[in-house]
């Protein structure tokens, strides 16, 4: 079994120094843009695993063992 998680995360940071970067023509001068474009996965595989009790293991392999023999049989019944 295959699960997954994404996550986008997007940020935009201005700094500058104050006053000045608050005046219109000075601003492209005086001020930093800053943008981030973060994209993580995270991938979980997982494997199932059938655990058995000693006790409870000759019962269910000797109900597998007379439900294949059944199947077999109906099946050369029916050719």
């Amino acid at each position: 079994m295959i699960v997954g998680l994404g996550q986008i995360t997007k940020d935009h940071l201005t700094s500058g120094i104050p006053i000045i970067s608050n005046i219109p023509v000075l601003r492209r001068l005086f001020t930093r843009d800053q943008k981030n474009h973060n994209k993580t996965n995270l991938i979980i595989l997982l494997k199932p695993t059938i655990l058995i009790r000693e006790e409870h293991e000759e019962n269910l392999l000797s109900s597998l063992s007379n439900k294949k023999n059944n199947m077999i049989r109906t099946n050369i019944k029916n050719q």
